[in-house]
């Protein structure tokens, strides 16, 4: 069963009040003056569905508005695994301007820095991360569409590499 959590749980102890007001309905139904009705129409009692339709009703409402407000949902956790676990598009930008080199001892360009670092940020990531990967210039292009391979993310920055040479 997932992870799952309320916000506040304690409001589920609003369910303990049900029985009494049910109760309080029926004792303020009893009070209600009817017109007098035959013993043939006396005999014929509705079906129970038709009875307690309203108390059936009312206490679906309650109940309903009871669990909205405990908030039941995925615990934090789950949800901050979800999000940071899943599709990833690493964007590359090779325009003319990353040209500049960021380092002039040993001539690397600020490109060169870029595509490091998304080579390890891409075998840092997890086996069940699908992660894609878009280079972008005047026009964006997608080198690698969403995958769990590794290899072609690592042959197409190789490929980036050579290219920027």
């Amino acid at each position: 069963m997932p992870n799952l959590e309320s916000e506040y749980p304690l409001a589920l102890l609003l369910f303990l009040l049900l029985p009494v007001i049910i109760y309080a309905k029926k004792k303020t139904k009893l009070k209600l003056p009817f017109t007098y009705t035959s013993k043939e129409l006396l005999a014929s009692e509705p079906s129970f569905l038709k009875k307690h339709y309203d108390s059936i009703l009312y206490i679906l409402i309650f109940s309903f508005i009871t669990l909205a407000i405990v908030n039941i949902g995925y615990s934090e956790r789950t949800v901050k695994e979800f999000i940071e676990s899943k599709w990833i598009i690493v964007a590359l930008d090779i325009s003319g301007s990353m040209k500049r080199t960021a380092n002039p001892q040993n001539n690397t360009s600020i490109e060169d820095v870029a595509i490091y670092g998304a080579e390890k940020f891409i075998s840092m990531r997890g086996k069940h991360d699908s992660i894609g990967l878009v280079v972008f210039s005047s026009a964006a292009n997608l080198l690698s569409p969403l995958t769990f391979d590794k290899n072609i993310l690592n042959d197409k920055i190789d490929k980036l590499q050579e290219k920027s040479r």
